[in-house]
């Protein structure tokens, strides 16, 4: 890394080049400054703008990693969202295979004998329990896939936010 001196005499060359080329001088030739106070102004100006620099690529850097820790909290909501998605429609798959198992079983507990008959009403009743245990499983499994919706989409609202803030920043170095 060039020291702050270094940076300000380059600062400087260029600039008394810049003022050589436009006022008709060679650029070879560097014009020298009338007074010490004007070369003081100018080190305070290149100051001041490295300073100003260095503040603005610390912010960015804070808001990149701000950001990335954001998308990172996104991926992981997505991922809950998308594992109790999953176990919502296994559950209420086996609760809609349970639940015309019991039809079936039912239409034909009127031709089983009455030995078989009790055992198959048995079945049948723990089989409803199933489905009841698994209809409140589904409920709560609504509930979470709503909650983890709603906090991914503020999630992604926040990281909006910290992009636009990027954006804003990077705009403001461009001036």
């Amino acid at each position: 890394m060039m020291s702050l001196s270094t940076v300000l005499l380059l600062a400087i060359a260029a600039s008394s080049i810049g003022a050589g080329t436009a006022s008709g001088q060679s650029a070879v030739a560097p014009q020298e400054p009338s007074s010490s106070s004007e070369l003081m102004q100018e080190v305070r100006a290149l100051r001041v703008a490295l300073e100003r620099f260095t503040a603005a690529g610390t912010r960015a850097q804070i808001l990149l990693g701000r950001l990335r820790m954001q998308e990172d909290r996104v991926a992981s909501i997505g991922r809950q969202l998308q594992e109790v998605r999953a176990r919502l429609l296994e559950v209420q798959r086996d609760r809609t295979n349970t639940a015309s198992e019991i039809k079936r079983l039912t239409e034909a507990l009127d031709e089983m004998p009455a030995a078989e008959r009790r055992a198959m009403e048995s079945r049948i009743a723990n089989m409803k329990a199933a489905v009841k245990r698994a209809e409140v499983r589904e409920r709560e499994l609504q509930v979470e896939d709503n909650d983890l919706a709603q906090t991914l989409a503020s999630e992604q609202s926040r990281w909006l936010e910290f992009s636009a803030r990027l954006d804003e920043l990077e705009r403001g170095l461009a001036k």
